[in-house]
């Protein structure tokens, strides 16, 4: 499945809940909105807010100054959710 497949069947599941008719069982016309949903979202991933660049430049430090941790995407991914989550509060 590819990512665009994998985000629009979590949009799927999430606007429609548990016990939706399953991702595999809706048809092509069914699916296409949520294809085009998670390749917009998916667009905009590619451009980071500032916050995002920042978390990314200071995870590559730690990788880099071997300290481990998240790699830089996931910690510009993380930070993009937390955004969102702290406009929610």
């Amino acid at each position: 499945m590819t990512m665009v497949e994998r985000c629009a069947k979590a949009i799927y599941e999430k606007r429609n809940g548990i016990g939706c008719t399953p991702w595999s069982q809706q048809k092509k016309v069914h699916r296409a909105p949520y294809l085009d949903d998670a390749k917009a979202a998916i667009r905009e991933i590619r451009e980071n807010t500032p916050a995002m660049s920042e978390a990314m430049r200071i995870a590559n430090m730690n990788i880099a100054g071997g300290y481990g941790g998240p790699s830089g995407w996931e910690a510009a991914i993380d930070t993009a959710l937390k955004e969102q989550e702290g406009e929610k509060g």
